[in-house]
């Protein structure tokens, strides 16, 4: 995957991605490669406005894959 490249690392799981409040686009993922941070589009399995919400779904699926 070309973002997995850029980053240098492997995205082995799903992620979440929040809507920002006063803009209403998707808010990037800040990472850091080397000394330098960067903003990235990650792909996302769910995409939510609140951060409870945001929580509750990763809660669920780490509950659903893990038993």
């Amino acid at each position: 995957m070309q973002l997995e490249k850029q980053l240098g690392v492997r995205l082995s799981h799903r992620t979440t991605r929040k809507l920002e409040p006063s803009t209403g686009k998707l808010a990037q993922w800040r990472c850091r490669i080397g000394d330098e941070i960067v903003y990235r589009d990650v792909p996302a399995a769910i995409c939510v406005n609140d951060t409870d919400m945001e929580t509750q779904a990763v809660r669920e699926d780490i509950h659903r894959l893990h038993g």
